[in-house]
């Protein structure tokens, strides 16, 4: 692990996930999941000749939330860790909550990466609401009411896993990816009970702060991406967040050099459903683009000297 400094005195860590040397992959997950979560992914990259790091965003794993707007922190705390590690021209492989702070990080500073893949953004329109004539962040909103519906506390941890992996969306996830999220999402206390690693609040904070940027913005396009970027959908549109779904394939085709990359029988949660699959399909896209921009291929022994030149 890598820890770097941020602009407010605090500190973000940087995983090294998978792989030793070839070009860099930079992981950013979903919210309300750890990045180690995508080790499983990781490791397949790194069969293919990938080094793999992810980004342990503040208050989605062993660091406490900062205060002020998360989207705004995950933004400079990314900032500050391709800054930091000289790693401007990576490859990103993003998720949900991951692939909005990718997607406008290379937005506002183009070049951060060589090539976005990016499940499921969490990017909606901004819409002006018919009754009051403002703006409306709805679908942002309806994404932290359910974060905040979310069992947090359990007797057990024998308990959260058994509760977990009997319903949806757990049940349908890969072993080895639920191991990570048991072994890194859950808490134990002192007293046997079990929480939630990242609290129901927590998670709600970043949706809703998600929003408020969304709205600052006062537009609803999407940002404008000029690297390649591939949009992975899951077919299985069903439930709370089936919208991301159809949201993501409208985004594809209006960014200069995206496109939409569908999986039949996953959900919004597909990376952790089936990482083969997704990791496979994400290398091949990564390797379409290849040309178009020049790919940051470091050692992770170069990476990690950076980061004590830097103390």
């Amino acid at each position: 692990m890598v820890a770097v400094s941020t602009v407010d005195g605090a500190t973000v860590n940087l995983l090294h996930l998978a792989g030793n040397s070839g070009p860099l992959v930079l992981f950013l997950h979903a919210n309300g999941f750890h990045i180690k979560c995508y080790t499983p992914l990781a490791e397949h990259f790194a069969k293919h000749n990938y080094q793999c790091w992810g980004v342990e965003f503040r208050g989605q794993g062993s660091l406490p939330a900062p205060p002020g707007n998360l989207v705004d922190l995950y933004l400079s705390d990314l900032f500050a860790v391709v800054d930091s590690l000289s790693l401007r021209g990576c490859l990103a492989f993003t998720h949900s909550g991951g692939a909005q702070v990718a997607v406008r990080a290379e937005a506002l500073r183009p070049g951060t990466f060589a090539a976005i893949y990016a499940f499921e953004p969490v990017l909606f329109p901004v819409e002006i609401d018919s009754r009051t004539g403002k703006h409306s962040s709805e679908g942002y909103e309806a994404l932290a009411a359910l974060a905040r519906r979310r069992k947090s506390h359990f007797k057990s941890k024998q308990e959260a896993v058994k509760r977990f992996r009997s319903r949806p969306p757990f049940s349908a996830f890969h072993t080895a990816c639920f191991e990570e999220y048991v072994a890194h999402g859950l808490s134990e206390q002192a007293d046997g009970t079990c929480v939630l690693a990242i609290s129901p609040e927590s998670e709600a904070r970043w949706y809703n702060d998600a929003g408020s940027a969304a709205m600052g913005s006062g537009h609803d396009d999407p940002p404008n991406v000029q690297c390649p970027i591939t949009i992975g959908v899951g077919a299985n549109a069903e439930g709370p967040v089936d919208y991301l779904n159809t949201e993501g394939v409208k985004q594809a085709p209006r960014f200069p050099k995206g496109r939409s990359d569908c999986f039949e029988g996953l959900a919004h949660l597909g990376p952790l459903e089936d990482p083969i699959r997704v990791a496979s399909r994400a290398m091949a896209c990564f390797q379409a683009s290849k040309g178009e921009a020049a790919w940051l291929a470091l050692t992770s022994a170069v990476v990690i000297s950076a980061a004590h030149a830097r103390l």
